[in-house]
C-alpha cells in the first residue's frame, strides 16, 4: 500500500470528490472538501488522472460535519454525509455550472438550485440487495466497492415507513437478487415484485404507477420540477406537446390546460399500461395520443407530430438521449425543448448538440436537489428556437 501524500483540495468535482493536483496530474480525492489539506492514499492511476482516498484530514473545511449515518464509511450510497447541507447545495450548484458552461450554456442563465425541504427521510422507494451465503439469504446495500454487502438496519434517507423492510429477507432458495418497495400516496408500503398499480402523488395530483416501475423518489422536489415544467409549457402555449420518455404520463398530463394536444412516447410495458389508465381518468382522451416502444426507434413515427408550434419534453434515463436524438431535436424546428436530466454530465453532452448550429438559444437551467446526501443532481433546462 502506498504511503499517504499531503494534498491541497482546490474544488469539488461532480460526484462529490475533492480535486487536487499531484505530479502534474489531476487527482480526485474521495472524502475531501474544497479548502482542506489532507493526507490521502492514491488508490488508482488511470493514466490521465489519479484516484485517492482521504487517510487523515490535516486542515478541515468549516463545512465538514459528523455523518448522521452509522454506515457512512462503508455504504456506497451517500457522498455528502460529511458536509453541511448548505455546503452540499453550494457544491452541486458549482458542479452544474462548470459542466453546463463548458458545453456553451451561459452562466447567467443558470438559476439557483432548488433545495429539498429535508435532506433526510425523503425517499419513497427502497431497493435492497440479496446475497446468499452459508445457507442464508442476507440483505443490505452494496458498499463503496459495489460488490461487498453492507447489512443495514436504518437508512436516514428513507421514509420511516420503509425502514422495517431493510431487515426483510427472502427464503434462501428464492432466486431474487434484490427486493424493492414503494410508499404510496397514503403511506402504505408495496413490494415491487407484485404486479399491481398503486397511487403516487405529484404536484397535488395522484397517478397510477406500477409498484415495480419508475417514479421520482423525492415527491417534494419532483413536484417543484413538475410545476416549473407546467408553467413553461403554459408560457409557450403550444398547439402540441410531445412528452418523450413519458413514464406514466405525470408531466404531460399536468400540462393539459396549456397544450391543445399531447403525444406520449414510452417503452416500459407496465408504465404504458398505467399511462393509458391515467389518460382514461383525465377525461381528455380525444386530445391525447400514445406511441409505444423505444423513443429512438420511433422517431419516424413521431416526426409527423412535430410542428413549429410544438414543445418537446424529454426526461431520459441517466445515460441521456440516445445517439442521434439531440441532433434530431435540434433539426426538428420545434418551438421549445424542455429537458429534465438526472445526470448533468450527459446533459452537458446533449446540450452541445441541441445548441449546435445556432437555431436554438438557452433560456434557463434549473438545478434541483432531488437526491440529497448523494452525488446525483437533477437539472431542468429550457431551450427556445431563436426568433
Amino acid at each position: 500500500m502506498s504511503a499517504p501524500l499531503e494534498l491541497s483540495i482546490e474544488r469539488s468535482a461532480y460526484g462529490g470528490e475533492g480535486v487536487a493536483h499531484l505530479d502534474g496530474k489531476t487527482c480526485f480525492v474521495e472524502g475531501a472538501l474544497p479548502g482542506e489539506r489532507v493526507l490521502a492514499r492514491v488508490t488508482a492511476d488511470k493514466g490521465g488522472y489519479l484516484k485517492a482516498r482521504v487517510f487523515k484530514v490535516l486542515k478541515a473545511s468549516p463545512h465538514r460535519t459528523a455523518p448522521s449515518c452509522r454506515y457512512a464509511k462503508s455504504c456506497g450510497g451517500c457522498q455528502y454525509q460529511h458536509v453541511t447541507y448548505e455546503e452540499e447545495l453550494r457544491l452541486k450548484q458549482a458542479q452544474v455550472t462548470e459542466l453546463l458552461t463548458r458545453a456553451g450554456w451561459p452562466a447567467d442563465k443558470i438559476s439557483g438550485i432548488v433545495a429539498s425541504p429535508s435532506p433526510e427521510r425523503y425517499r419513497n422507494s427502497l431497493t435492497v440487495q440479496v446475497v446468499r451465503k452459508h445457507g442464508r439469504a442476507l440483505t443490505g446495500y452494496y458498499g463503496q466497492d459495489n460488490t461487498t454487502l453492507v447489512p443495514v438496519v436504518d437508512c436516514p434517507l428513507l421514509r420511516p415507513e420503509l425502514v422495517p423492510y431493510l431487515s426483510v429477507t427472502p427464503p434462501y432458495k428464492d432466486k431474487a437478487e434484490r427486493l424493492t418497495y414503494k410508499v404510496d400516496a397514503d403511506g402504505r408500503v408495496h413490494p415491487g415484485e407484485k404486479p399491481v398499480f398503486i397511487r403516487m402523488a405529484l404536484a397535488g395530483r395522484r397517478y397510477l404507477v406500477p409498484a415495480g416501475g419508475f417514479f421520482q423518489v423525492n415527491e417534494a422536489v419532483a413536484s417543484e420540477a413538475a410545476r416549473r415544467i407546467a408553467a413553461w409549457v403554459g408560457e409557450a402555449a403550444p398547439e402540441r406537446l410531445l412528452d418523450l420518455y413519458a413514464g406514466v404520463g405525470t408531466l404531460g398530463l399536468l400540462c393539459l390546460d396549456a397544450a391543445s394536444e399531447v403525444v406520449f412516447a414510452e417503452e416500459h410495458e407496465g408504465s404504458v399500461e398505467a399511462l393509458r389508465m391515467n389518460i382514461a381518468e383525465s377525461g381528455a382522451q380525444d386530445r391525447l395520443r400514445v406511441v409505444t416502444g423505444r423513443v429512438e426507434h420511433r422517431l419516424e413515427e413521431l416526426t409527423p407530430w412535430i410542428t413549429p408550434r410544438s414543445v418537446v419534453l424529454v426526461d431520459p434515463p441517466r445515460k441521456g438521449l440516445a445517439e442521434g436524438m439531440a441532433v434530431w431535436l435540434a433539426r426538428s424546428g420545434v418551438q421549445e425543448v424542455l429537458y429534465l436530466s438526472c445526470d448533468p454530465s450527459t446533459l452537458a453532452r446533449d446540450i452541445r448538440d441541441l445548441l449546435q448550429g445556432g437555431v436554438y438559444e438557452p433560456v434557463e437551467a434549473l438545478p434541483l436537489d432531488m437526491f440529497p446526501r448523494t452525488r446525483h443532481i437533477e437539472t431542468l433546462v429550457r431551450i427556445r428556437r431563436r426568433g
